[in-house]
């Protein structure tokens, strides 16, 4: 499914993606430039951004059929970001080996590593943050940190694909740097540029 990122949601990949998650595209309804579809039997759903946005930040579209640019007129949708919960999905294999029920221990087992960073959301959530090449990871777990609530899998924006790609190197590069700029450079990689839906690029 995340191979699908970027492709139209009136390409044939998708129209056969939604229809094997047994999701509909409701006749009549306008999709806003930020929009989701929603399985109804719970645990799945497949947001869209407009192409132009993906264009601008993440990569070229694929299998679009509107005219191309911001002056064309066009809204038409591509396929950026798929969100699983736990209804319906008990046991079920999802992307990079997870699946539910899902702990702190069994992500760290699928993973294999530690998360690139663990922050907080507004509501006191703790979430964790992997990087898989073309995709970011966040994982959210409910407010007693003991059970995965939501995996939130994104394609990863080229602003932030730099900023890891510089920090790596820096890791790399760390027995060069002064001693006395080390603190000031590992803050650093706690900090990763975040965008919001519709923002330029």
């Amino acid at each position: 499914m995340l191979d699908l990122f970027g492709y139209s949601i009136y390409s044939p990949e998708m129209a056969q993606t939604l229809e094997q998650c047994g999701i509909s595209h409701p006749a009549g309804k306008k999709l806003k430039l930020y929009d989701s579809l929603e399985s109804p039997s719970g645990g799945l759903s497949l947001w869209f951004w407009w192409k132009e946005y993906y264009r601008e930040q993440i990569a070229e579209p694929q299998g679009t059929v509107e005219s191309d640019g911001r002056g064309q007129g066009s809204q038409e949708l591509v396929f950026y970001e798929v969100r699983f919960t736990p209804e319906q999905l008990d046991n079920v294999p999802l992307p990079f080996g997870l699946r539910f029920p899902a702990t702190p221990d069994s992500v760290l087992e699928a993973m294999g590593r530690k998360p690139f960073s663990k922050t907080k959301n507004y509501v006191g959530e703790s979430v964790w943050t992997y990087y898989e090449d073309r995709y970011e990871l966040l994982v959210i777990f409910d407010l007693t940190g003991k059970a995965v609530r939501c995996f939130k899998m994104i394609a990863l924006t080229r602003k932030v694909r730099q900023k890891i790609d510089f920090l790596e190197n820096l890791k790399e590069q760390k027995p060069n740097i002064q001693p006395e700029r080390i603190p000031e450079i590992e803050a650093l990689l706690t900090h990763t540029p975040r965008w919001l839906p519709g923002a330029a690029a």
